[in-house]
């Protein structure tokens, strides 16, 4: 079994081993996972300890390289899936908001995008963060308000988005 203590001097000494081969297994745009992956490393390693699992078959720092590395694979995979999703979230939530305003998504996209662009700040955050496939209730997270209120913003986003087509509509 591990002391505290014990454990502490541990990461003291292989922090440097175990942030490379993180570093090492991760792509630049994944490089904000490296603390989650470094934390999960030694949570590992650490319920390995206290089992005994680490036989000491390798240098201690030699197995802590070998867990960081797995870790960080799996957590690029599942951080690469969950990107995919939300990607083609965003893609199916932008055609359907599209389509609500009457307009096909691979037709007047720069009309579109100009028309968000005329929305209201509080309108045009909300359309944005659905666009990119986040949920009512991530949206009300991120910009501290109620799930109600990034409703209602999101309607009326879409009512001035439809006002918008038919104004241009009207003036063609």
């Amino acid at each position: 079994m591990v002391s505290e203590k014990e454990f502490a001097e541990i990461v003291g000494a292989t922090k440097k081993v175990v942030l490379s081969a993180i570093a090492r297994q991760l792509p630049p745009e994944f490089h904000n996972l490296i603390d989650d992956v470094a934390q999960e490393t030694y949570i590992r390693a650490y319920r390995a300890l206290v089992k005994n699992r680490f036989k000491g078959e390798s240098q201690l720092s030699t197995w802590l390289y070998s867990i960081a590395r797995n870790e960080a694979l799996r957590m690029l995979k599942k951080a690469t899936q969950e990107e995919a999703k939300r990607e083609k979230e965003r893609k199916r939530r932008e055609e359907l908001l599209i389509k609500q305003v009457g307009r096909e998504v691979t037709e007047e996209r720069d009309a579109y995008d100009y028309y968000i662009s005329l929305l209201p700040d509080i309108q045009k955050e909300v359309v944005d963060l659905f666009l990119k496939g986040f949920s009512e209730k991530e949206m009300a997270s991120r910009l501290s308000v109620a799930r109600g209120t990034v409703k209602s913003r999101l309607s009326r986003a879409r009512e001035s988005l439809a006002r918008l087509r038919n104004k241009e509509e009207y003036n063609e």
